[in-house]
């Protein structure tokens, strides 16, 4: 399936209208509060641009991270267009303890010389605008070290790990409560997993069930169905918040809202139910 046909799947359609109607509190406010167990208190968002507003992970701000974002996105070019293996390889281990990957075994790199042609070759097949959801996939890694490092080398594609992935499911299945679905439609049924979270951030409830990571052909195609879902979005929505960033920063910001939206989407505990409301 290319990008053209799978944003004109009808429900593909309708949940982006729905979204871009939920970026901003002003037009349709999508509340979540959660607790914070470390620091025993309640975070609010009023909508995605305040979850970005409120961005904090390792103690740096939505800004601070766009920096160091865009700093490893230009080394990491920079090492691949050069052929340098052995920077190509520190940079990819710098990025897997940037990214605080915890859960399972560390990626390890080598600057053998396979790490370069695999890397580019990579970039070429996650095109996104080219990508096909039917082609070989076989050359393209993918857990979520790979799937930080590709974010950072392909123009829009998202990095869809535990969070990102729990905040846009909490998403689609408020959609699906909203519209009274039976199930979560395939097309939107996107995948989720633990990561860090030890099931804080499980978005299967009732009867709308969302799939676990599982292949890498099935991670990789649906990072980039995500990501392509969340590019319309922004674009039916031109007057949102989110325009105030630069074209090339508007799917990192949304991105992040997503990562705060998913840390936990446990109900707040009733002892903490006042601190919610205020």
């Amino acid at each position: 399936m290319t990008r053209e046909q799978y944003l004109d799947l009808s429900v593909v359609k309708n949940f982006i209208g729905w979204m871009a109607k939920r970026l901003d509190a002003e037009h349709a406010p999508f509340p979540h509060s959660y607790l914070m167990k470390r620091q025993k208190k309640v975070l609010r968002f009023e909508s995605l641009f305040d979850a970005v507003s409120q961005y904090d992970f390792q103690h740096k701000d939505f800004a601070e991270f766009l920096k160091e974002r865009d700093f490893y996105s230009a080394e990491l070019k920079k090492a691949l267009a050069k052929n340098d293996a052995k920077k190509t390889a520190a940079l990819c281990e710098t990025i897997h303890h940037w990214g605080e990957i915890r859960f399972g075994q560390p990626e390890r790199f080598t600057s053998s010389g396979k790490l370069v042609p695999q890397l580019k070759t990579a970039v070429k097949i996650l095109n996104l605008r080219a990508f096909d959801t039917e082609r070989d996939i076989t050359e393209v890694n993918s857990n979520s070290t790979w799937i930080k490092i590709y974010a950072l080398l392909v123009d829009g594609f998202v990095m869809y790990g535990s969070r990102v992935g729990a905040g846009l499911c909490l998403l689609v299945r408020s959609f699906c409560e909203e519209n009274k679905l039976s199930a979560v439609p395939y097309p939107i049924s996107f995948p989720w997993g633990y990561g860090n979270l030890a099931g804080n951030n499980n978005p299967n409830k009732g009867q709308y069930k969302f799939p676990p990571f599982t292949s890498r052909k099935q991670r990789v195609r649906r990072t980039v169905e995500a990501s392509w879902l969340l590019e319309a979005v922004l674009e039916k929505a031109p007057r949102s918040q989110f325009n105030k960033y630069p074209p090339k920063h508007r799917i990192r910001a949304l991105e992040a809202a997503l990562f705060m939206m998913g840390y936990s989407l446990l109900d707040v505990p009733e002892s903490f139910g006042q601190d919610a409301k205020q």
